[in-house]
């Protein structure tokens, strides 16, 4: 194999491997590094920071809610980042499979409880309330009753669990700017607004501004009518 490394805006932490004789290549590394959180804490930028753990919830917030038995890797559950001592490896080298095979840092879950603003600690308390919701909600059972809708809102992702007890729809933002979904298209899909719904994720209502519904960069709404 030849391993070869490539930079990612906003990912630094993208790794890829060819392989030059069946033409196999493969993408790795951490989420968090891959979603963008290596590369926000080199350069100490608050807002790319939030960004990057926003988008690594969402993104499991997505493998929780859609189907299937969840895998959360190891890692992944404290923002883990890519871990590059595998090229000072002679049996590593020309694999960066490695690069997402780190020794636990047990120092990092040491602090988890502590320094509840740092990025592993947001990342995994926001993983233990996405599964104790879960784990509250028989709609997110994997008995094949998944409904994905076409929102005219292009960057936002919807997709409806329904079992005969209750419906939750998911909403996600895959924006790096605030979007917007008109009260009407979500009438039309079942969702109600106002004190009538929430979201189960923050315990709030749906507030509209001017009849919209606005979704912050990178947010995830997990709906329920009430």
């Amino acid at each position: 194999y030849y391993c070869g490394k490539l930079d990612w805006s906003p990912a630094k932490g993208l790794m890829f491997m060819y392989n030059p004789k069946n033409g196999d290549g493969r993408i790795t590394g951490s989420a968090a590094s891959l979603l963008g959180l290596e590369t926000a804490l080199e350069q100490k930028n608050d807002k790319i920071i939030d960004y990057a753990i926003a988008k690594i919830l969402m993104m499991h917030g997505i493998i929780l809610t859609y189907g299937g038995i969840p895998m959360i890797y190891a890692g992944d559950e404290i923002a883990t980042l890519n871990d590059y001592s595998y090229e000072q490896n002679q049996e590593h080298i020309n694999d960066n499979r490695w690069v997402n095979r780190p020794i636990q840092n047990w120092d990092v879950v040491s602090k988890i409880e502590k320094d509840i603003k740092s990025a592993p600690s947001i990342v995994y308390n926001g993983l233990k309330d996405m599964i104790r919701i879960r784990k509250e909600h028989s709609v997110f059972a994997d008995t094949n009753d998944l409904k994905v809708h076409g929102c005219p809102n292009e960057h936002i992702f919807v997709f409806e669990r329904t079992n005969k007890n209750e419906t939750i729809w998911v909403l996600s933002n895959f924006n790096e700017v605030t979007e917007m979904i008109n009260v009407g298209w979500l009438l039309s899909i079942g969702i109600h607004t106002g004190k009538k719904s929430i979201d189960l994720l923050s315990g709030k209502t749906l507030e509209l501004i001017r009849n919209e519904l606005p979704l912050k960069p990178y947010e995830q709404l997990w709906i329920k009518n009430i």
